[in-house]
């Protein structure tokens, strides 16, 4: 499209707004501009890191449609959150210790370095009010499980790791064998 095609399809931002988010796009690979040059001639089409975006994406909206209290709207606050608890279980191994069988806050505390107790509290919190982990019928303490829409979260983390092995190899970490533990784990978790 171009620019003022754009920015008349996404009815509500400038067109200054648009063309900077385009530069920025531009700049991450995910579109090129192609055309003569003249600025109502040059319009922006998706590359092959665009297209593997949006299948990330929709990998990420397909689970986002299945969320316990109903769909959550990609780029609505509740999904964000929900997105933000996801990453946030993934990155401090939260979700790997829970998948593995039902913790508590203090048993979590005893198997996690390097987040103190609040910080753990606060992602436990933001897991549970996402509905990715739900109390456990019984055990030590406040246990909690991995739900149901947890175990479907292996989906989009696995795609997410596949964009970034395409396309960010350079500037992100390799996955580590606890990372694909993870996965299994979370597929397989009750």
């Amino acid at each position: 499209m171009r620019l003022a095609e754009l920015t008349e399809e996404l009815r509500g931002p400038t067109q200054a707004s648009v063309r900077a988010r385009l530069e920025g796009l531009v700049a991450l690979r995910v579109v090129a501009k192609k055309g003569s040059g003249m600025p109502y001639a040059v319009r922006a089409e998706l590359t092959d890191v665009g297209r593997d975006l949006l299948r990330l994406i929709d990998a990420v909206d397909d689970w986002l449609s299945r969320a316990p209290g109903g769909s959550l709207t990609l780029g609505g606050t509740a999904a964000e959150r929900a997105v933000r608890a996801l990453a946030g279980g993934w990155d401090s191994t939260i979700l790997h210790v829970i998948a593995a069988g039902p913790r508590s806050l203090t048993g979590l505390d005893g198997e996690i370095e390097g987040l103190t107790y609040p910080a753990l509290e606060r992602r436990l919190i933001a897991l549970r009010t996402a509905g990715l982990v739900e109390p456990a019928p019984s055990g030590p303490g406040r246990p909690y499980r991995i739900a149901g829409w947890g175990r479907e979260a292996a989906g989009p983390l696995l795609a997410a790791v596949d964009f970034e092995r395409a396309h960010m190899a350079e500037s992100t970490a390799p996955p580590k064998p606890i990372d694909a533990e993870t996965a299994s784990l979370l597929a397989r978790a009750s």
